[in-house]
């Protein structure tokens, strides 16, 4: 039989797939930024620093009173970050701070955003006797997002490089505490000799970011450090060009300047692009019956399209696995992808409900692709 050219090219190109799915899984790393800035948890103090607090923040992140909180307000939240043209990261700060609890400080600090009498004064809010806005959550959040902006300028006048690290560092610790740290010690907060407080807090928000985004990675049995242990270094800067805006109706005017000034992000060692993925959504079904559904019980999906992530290749009709967990009344599946292939309803929500794990049943693969 003869054997054609195009069959030749088909079965090689097949080779190289699979040659190419043992090579990167070998190396795959979950990838971790806070507001686009690459977290170096390449670097095993960092990595493992952060492990052990999303270890300790793992049973508050759980709180049903926190997921009642942050679904009620996140999406205000996330609003009013936008129209200040903020990072919506930034969103998970008041969990870190009150745990979205109207509680009050030994120093005075008060509220969902815990500020403090004089910095709600300057910022527009009413406090006194008889009335302080610390605990209006609509309020309280405008003042924290101008506050968030007026940090990020100031570290950026005053040192002239951008971080939304130490913009975060900052809230908890001053700018003009943080500005004699940069001056002192440099412009990385994850090589700063900080107080045990400040030196947590980023990792804090950082954490439950983690845990709402990605909670499957982070259940029973998970390692002490997930984060690939290889050392990156990288020796040239890399300057990114401004994004456009996105369009929302603001209750008040960006601030054009503060517009232009994010465009950099930072590493352990100097300033890089970090690249945004793009996002594809592949066809796919449940296979098996789910129903009750165990915590940590397997998961069979067969995609109807083929999945190339990471390097790793499926073919349609393949089955993939991993284990399922019930959060929040949903099943959230770990793919052994990290967060590159993550598992959704036909509604574009993550995670599939409860009642919906049939056999058969569709669902849909969000796959991340880097440029």
């Amino acid at each position: 039989m003869k054997i054609g050219k195009e069959y030749l090219l088909k079965r090689a190109f097949w080779v190289f797939m699979l040659l190419s799915n043992i090579s990167i899984n070998a190396s795959a790393q979950h990838r971790i930024t806070f507001c686009g800035e690459a977290i170096p948890v390449t670097n095993k103090f960092v990595g493992e620093k952060l492990m052990d607090i999303i270890k300790r923040m793992r049973s508050i992140a759980s709180m049903p009173s926190i997921r009642t909180q942050s679904n009620n307000y996140f999406p205000y939240i996330e609003y009013q970050l936008r129209a200040h043209g903020l990072p919506v990261d930034f969103k998970y700060l008041p969990i870190v701070e009150s745990n979205f609890q109207l509680l009050v400080s030994k120093a005075g600090a008060r509220g969902y955003w815990q500020l403090m009498p004089g910095t709600a004064r300057d910022y527009g809010l009413r406090v006194d006797d008889i009335i302080d806005e610390r605990d209006d959550i609509e309020k309280s959040t405008i003042a924290a997002c101008r506050l968030i902006r007026d940090y990020y300028k100031y570290i950026f006048r005053t040192h002239n490089f951008y971080s939304w690290s130490l913009t975060a560092a900052a809230y908890n610790f001053g700018n003009g505490n943080i500005s004699k740290a940069i001056r002192s010690q440099g412009g990385n907060y994850f090589t700063m000799n900080l107080n045990p407080e400040t030196a947590q807090y980023v990792y804090k928000i950082i954490a439950v970011k983690e845990l709402f985004e990605n909670p499957e990675l982070y259940m029973k049995n998970f390692g002490y450090n997930i984060f690939n242990p290889i050392e990156v270094a990288i020796k040239t800067p890399v300057k990114i060009a401004p994004d456009k805006k996105e369009v929302v109706e603001e209750t008040e005017v960006v601030d054009e300047e503060f517009a232009e000034l994010a465009i950099t992000v930072q590493t352990d060692e100097t300033t890089v692009q970090v690249k945004e993925p793009n996002v594809l959504f592949l066809k796919a079904k449940l296979v098996g019956n789910y129903q009750p559904f165990k915590d940590g019980a397997l998961v069979n999906i067969q995609i109807l399209e083929n999945l190339i992530a990471d390097g790793s290749y499926r073919r349609k009709e393949s089955i993939i696995r991993g284990k399922g967990y019930i959060i929040d009344d949903r099943i959230y599946v770990d793919l052994g992808f990290e967060h590159v292939v993550q598992l959704y309803d036909p509604k574009l929500q993550k995670g599939i409900p409860l009642g919906e794990m049939k056999d058969k049943g569709n669902v849909l693969l969000r796959v991340e692709t880097y440029d």
